[in-house]
């Protein structure tokens, strides 16, 4: 059964030496929730950009790892396992980047109400080191 959320997606990534980059991202939206097959599923919009097109995103949350796919003027589908390392490619109007995610830590905390996701994970460009990146998921289900 579809039900409704709220989800709040927070991006960190550091260089080598553990400093960040920039500010966090961080983005914050309501979408679509439901429960398959032990995976946590929620279907949402965001911006793209500094533009007004939107862009129709999924999220796949389960102890198998994470998965998230956006599909608008940019397109991308990362996924990140513990252990793991997975190629994607971020497609954008003017051509494709290839990267890989290798997954150092993947952990989920499920209840009724909420679901709470954090991933640790290595982002490489061919051969090159490109971040470090942290990313918290809080999905709030709601009746």
């Amino acid at each position: 059964m579809e039900k409704k959320a709220w989800v709040r997606i927070k991006g960190i990534q550091r260089d080598g030496q553990g400093k960040a980059f920039s500010d966090p991202v961080l983005l914050e939206t309501e979408g679509s929730y439901y429960l398959k097959d032990g995976s946590h599923y929620v279907l949402y919009q965001e911006p793209q950009g500094d533009t007004r097109e939107m862009a129709k995103s999924f999220l796949q949350v389960s102890e198998r790892g994470i998965k998230m796919r956006k599909k608008g003027k940019t397109s991308s589908m990362v996924q990140i396992c513990q252990q793991e390392t997975k190629p994607f490619l971020y497609i954008t109007p003017y051509g494709s980047l290839s990267f890989s995610a290798y997954g150092r830590e993947v952990s989920v905390m499920e209840s009724k109400e909420k679901v709470l996701a954090k991933a640790s994970y290595r982002l490489e460009q061919g051969e090159n080191f490109v971040a470090e990146c942290t990313l918290e998921i809080e999905i709030r289900i709601r009746e």
